[in-house]
């Protein structure tokens, strides 16, 4: 799945552009999730809105990284 480049190949700049594109947006979006999902553990609330809050932000968590995971596998190989 991941493809190394030869160390003497740079990126082109299309190719820096199409990575840096997924790693902002991705990078930005599960860390948000993340951030989410560790308010949720520290939050100070009756024990069902805990748990469903909790619920939810794994949910979003685990959302986030599957789609930033597709991305990076999208991109070409010339990138990886």
């Amino acid at each position: 799945m991941a493809y190394l480049r030869p160390s003497s190949r740079g990126l082109s700049f299309q190719e820096q552009k199409l990575f840096g594109e997924v790693l902002t947006r991705h990078c930005r979006r599960t860390f948000e999730a993340w951030e989410r999902f560790r308010l949720a553990l520290e939050m100070t609330a009756p024990i069902p809105v805990k748990k469903q809050e909790l619920s939810e932000a794994r949910e979003a968590l685990s959302f986030e990284l599957t789609e930033a995971i597709a991305a990076f596998a999208a991109l070409p190989e010339s990138v990886m």
